[in-house]
Order: C-alpha cells, then sequence, then structure tokens
C-alpha cells in the first residue's frame, strides 16, 4: 500500500521497515492515548499531534499504538510535531512499527482517503481471487466459476503455470507467514495468486521459471529462521501447466510431493522420478493385489511376533542393499541387520541380491506411499 501512494503523495517511511507486512483493514485519526484504547487492531493511525505538547508524549502515543495493535502511523509534521527523535525511531524499528512522516502542506484527508481505496481494493481482490483459487479445484469443470475472476486480475487462459503449497506445521504463524510470503511475492513483481486452503498456503505462479521459485525458497527459509524460530514447514510444487483449467491438476501434483518427499522442505514436482508415473494410475484390485504379492508375507509376520522386518527391508531397499547403513540408521550391530536380512529372505522365500526381486519390492513400497492404507 505504501508503494502505491509513495510516488503521488510526500510520504516518507522514517521506520519500522520489518512491519511493512503488517496487516492492515482500516485507517483511524488518533491524537492521544484515550483514542488509541479503541483500537480494534491492524489499522494504520493517523496523528497531527494536536493534543500534543512534548517529544515525550509524542513517544508515550507511539507505544500505545503499538500496545493496542495498530499496523502503522502516519505523522503530520508541522506546527504541532516538529521532529521525530532518534529513540522514536529506535523504538519503532525495534518493535517493526511502520512509522510515516507527511509534511504539513499535504493533506492529510487525502491519504487517508487513499489508503482506504487500496484497503478495500485489495481486500475485494483478495476475497475474488480466493473464492476463484477454490472454484478452480472443487468445480473445474465448471470454467466460468474462475476463469473470468482469474482473467480480470490479469491471469491469461494460456500460458505457464504452477501451483505451490506451503504447509506450516504450527498454524497459529500460518496468517503472518502468508503475510510475509505476498510481501515477498510483491517485491519480486511476480504474477501470483495466494490464498489459504485447508490451513495451507496456495499460491498460483504464472509466468515463471523454476530458479526464481528455487531462490524463493531461500528467501523464505530465511525468513522463518528469524521470525519463526525454524518452524517446520514444507514448500511443495505441482507440475506446470499451460491452461488455467489445468488448475487443479498442478494443485493435486503439489498434494502428492508433499506426501513422496515428506522427509524434505522444499520440492518440485519433477523431483519425485518415477513417482511422476505411478501419480496417472489409479488403484486397482492390480495394484492392491501387486502390493500384497510383495509385502503382506511380511507386514503380517511383524504383525503377530512383534517385529521390524518391513522397516529393516525397505531401509535395505532404499540404501540399495548396504547393511551398514541400515545399520546405522537403526543403531544396530550389521551382524545383526545381516541375519534379519536372512529371516526376511526365509519368510519371504526371494533372493535380495536379485535385481527383479528388489525392483518388485521397491515398486511396491513405492505404491504403499501412493495409496497408503487402500493398497494394503
Amino acid at each position: 500500500m505504501y508503494r502505491n501512494v509513495v510516488n503521488d503523495y510526500k510520504i516518507e517511511l522514517v521506520a519500522g521497515e520489518a512491519g511493512l507486512t503488517n496487516e492492515v483493514k482500516w485507517v483511524h485519526m488518533v491524537e492521544n492515548e484515550e483514542i488509541s484504547s479503541f483500537l480494534d487492531g491492524q489499522e494504520i493511525v493517523f496523528t497531527t499531534g494536536i493534543g500534543i505538547s512534548s517529544d515525550e508524549e509524542l513517544l508515550s502515543l507511539i507505544k500505545h499504538n503499538v500496545k493496542n495493535g495498530a499496523s502503522g502511523m502516519v505523522i503530520n509534521k508541522g506546527p504541532y510535531i516538529k521532529r521525530i527523535t532518534k529513540e522514536m525511531v529506535d523504538y519503532c524499528n525495534k518493535s517493526g512499527f511502520p512509522l510515516f512522516a507527511v509534511p504539513w502542506e499535504e493533506k492529510m484527508a487525502r491519504i487517508m482517503k487513499v489508503f482506504s481505496f487500496y484497503i478495500l481494493e485489495e481486500e475485494k481482490k483478495k476475497i475474488e481471487l480466493s473464492s476463484a483459487i477454490k472454484n478452480a479445484i472443487l468445480s473445474s469443470n465448471q470454467e466460468v466459476l474462475f476463469l473470468p475472476t482469474l482473467e480480470k486480475y490479469g491471469f491469461k487462459p494460456q500460458g505457464n503455470f504452477r501451483v505451490a503449497l506451503f504447509d506450516v506445521v504450527d498454524n497459529s504463524k500460518l496468517p503472518q507467514i502468508k503475510k510475509d510470503l505476498e510481501f515477498l511475492l510483491e517485491n519480486k513483481n511476480l504474477d501470483v495468486a495466494i490464498t489459504v486452503m485447508e490451513d495451507v498456503i496456495f499460491i498460483l505462479f504464472s509466468n515463471f521459471n523454476n530458479q526464481i521459485i528455487t531462490q524463493l525458497n531461500k528467501e523464505i527459509e530465511e525468513i522463518i529462521h528469524l521470525k519463526y524460530k525454524n518452524v517446520h514447514y514444507f514448500f511443495s510444487i505441482g507440475g506446470e501447466i499451460n491452461q488455467l483449467q489445468a488448475i487443479k491438476k498442478s494443485y493435486k501434483q503439489a498434494l502428492f510431493v508433499q506426501k513422496v518427499l515428506k522427509n524434505k522442505k522444499f520440492g518440485f514436482y519433477e523431483d519425485i522420478g518415477a513417482y511422476q508415473v505411478l501419480f496417472e494410475l489409479s488403484y486397482t484390485s492390480g495394484v492392491r493385489s501387486f502390493v500384497t504379492t510383495n509385502l503382506d508375507v511380511l507386514s503380517n509376520y511383524d504383525l503377530v511376533k512383534n517385529t521390524n522386518y518391513t522397516e529393516v527391508l525397505r531401509l535395505y531397499i532404499e540404501s540399495n542393499g548396504s547393511v551398514m547403513e541400515v545399520a546405522d540408521k537403526l543403531y544396530l550391530h550389521r551382524n545383526t541387520i545381516n541375519y534379519r536380512i536372512s529371516r526376511i529372505e526365509e519368510l519371504m522365500n526371494c533372493n535380495l541380491d536379485e535385481f527383479n526381486t528388489r525392483l518388485n519390492i521397491a515398486l511396491a513400497f513405492m505404491l504403499l506411499d501412493v495409496f497408503g492404507n487402500e493398497s494394503t
């Protein structure tokens, strides 16, 4: 919002740049601490200083506005407020509270009007885009419910698009992380739409390249580290599509990436390798039969005998038959692993040194990842 008015009005950001991502719901005129107490939160407050007689009183008003949840403050410098002190600047920087200065000759009412206009327009845009994206996922065969709105906000029906999902374990951090992402994306001048669906941040990229998304992830990781104490997240990117009608496909692919690359923080659909082929499969009796044939003997034995042979087998396959690597991961002696591998071969009546045997078992585990309990 600040960038939208800075070129047309004499308004200067004096302090609190880190808070430019703060959400703003409305504007409010606040001339003293009593009026500040009536704030609902997330307002930009304006003051001419008419009720202030000293630097100390102005600093106190700033602190009260922060305490009462204001998103930022615009000060009208002139006969009542002649200066903004270093103490005020330091406090606002430390608090991440944007402090703006406007010269006396600039009409505050006009700036308030422009701020109000942008707040309403931005809210309208968010609501319409959020509704369009949800319709593209839930009612993908009814294009009239989402294509006109997406076109209205600059998304052409043909192009290159990807859906990205940003999932945060701590949902209490989700609203502010979403604001940080919006600010970051806006600074990069990327064509994106962003909303929240089922406690996951949904991003539609248009006219992008993968290098930009990869760099974006690095910057997100830095923000998470600095502001949120390394809260756990996963940033998954669906496959590229050439039509907006296919948003649902890229969305499902992004969900699938989360499922397959669950131990990583970031990944493209192309990173999941052979799982891309399995993504196109439907769950059938043939799929179930294949998994059952290759894994049920062992999983049933584990269930009855309370062993972990299925886990050992999976690690053995994933480690390309390295007994030492499996032993290290399970904190066991290699002789123990050798014994369990031999026992697994006996139970399954197979030779794990054979390529086709390993291939079938690996594929069965992959199908288990894809279809979960459906395949058991």
